[in-house]
């Protein structure tokens, strides 16, 4: 065998390698391109989910001679989703006599400032939370008409989706008050 033979038997093994390597390249990215579209599907399907996680402490503050009463509840808001989310607003629906009044949050109440307020509306990364005091004012004259049987927080995301906890005992902080 010469050293032309030699030759042309090594072009042609090269040449089948490398056709062999294109067709290998070629089904890799036929795979990876349907795990793309069925990732993105999955993706795109996926709905916002969001959720109070937890009511680590609630109370109530009521001052002698303050017109309002104020309901304070520490929670953490968690986004179970795999896009970000935001929490657009949050509500303390109170149940009564089979009635409800709501309160929505408002981030102007000046009470306790040393508290670290979740502020609204505020962006949640996917799989991530936020925690923080959230407070809500309720006229001092409803609270003592009517009978409370049970309080239920109420948060929204962008999506519109609602998620809700309920809170069935709140302390009471009275202050001013003589016994």
């Amino acid at each position: 065998m010469d050293s032309s033979q030699l030759t042309n038997i090594i072009a042609i093994v090269s040449a089948a390698i490398a056709l062999i390597a294109v067709i290998i390249y070629g089904i890799q990215a036929r795979f990876a391109r349907k795990s793309y579209v069925l990732q993105k599907a999955i993706y795109e399907t996926g709905s916002a989910n969001l959720i109070v996680k937890e009511i680590y402490d609630s109370f109530l503050y009521n001052e002698y001679g303050l017109d309002r009463i104020y309901f304070f509840l520490k929670i953490t808001v968690l986004n179970l989703s795999d896009k970000a989310n935001s929490l657009t607003n949050a509500q303390l629906q109170i149940v009564y006599n089979d009635n409800r009044y709501i309160m929505q949050y408002s981030n102007d109440i000046s009470i306790y400032p040393e508290l670290a307020r979740l502020e609204i509306p505020v962006n949640i990364s996917s799989h991530n939370s936020h925690s923080g005091w959230i407070v809500f004012e309720l006229p001092k004259k409803t609270y003592d008409s009517i009978d409370i049987d049970t309080h239920y927080i109420v948060v929204n995301d962008i999506h519109g989706s609602v998620a809700k906890k309920e809170e069935i005992y709140i302390r009471e902080e009275i202050v001013g008050y003589e016994f």
